[in-house]
């Protein structure tokens, strides 16, 4: 199988940019662009934030990507994104799918499958 950072995050998962949209209790995630049923959300960082619902870790929660909850009761949960096996920028395959941050080669490359 091909790894990407869609499918689990390194580091704390600053830059998780998967398409998980439930917790890990399987409650629906809240957009983030939206007031209902949690209000005053939207004054987190932009990181990775939008018109989705999709989890994210804007403020870099060490436990990893998180959301707000459509449940009344519940403001928000983790998502239960899987970390990656490698905690470091990674590629694999031949790196067609890799959406990392590196600009510049590096002296050690790291395949996530390996």
């Amino acid at each position: 199988p091909v790894v990407t950072n869609e499918m689990c995050y390194t580091e704390q998962g600053l830059y998780y940019t998967g398409y998980r949209s439930k917790t890990q209790k399987g409650i629906t995630s809240q957009n983030w662009r939206s007031n209902y049923p949690h209000s005053n959300i939207n004054t987190i960082s932009n990181q990775g934030i939008g018109n989705h619902n999709y989890s994210r870790n804007p403020d870099n929660d060490p436990n990893g990507p998180w959301c707000y909850t459509t449940d009344p009761n519940r403001k928000w949960d983790y998502c239960g994104v899987p970390k990656c096996k490698w905690n470091v920028d990674c590629y694999s395959e031949r790196g067609a799918l890799y959406r990392g941050y590196r600009t510049k080669p590096a002296g050690n490359s790291y395949n996530c499958n390996d």
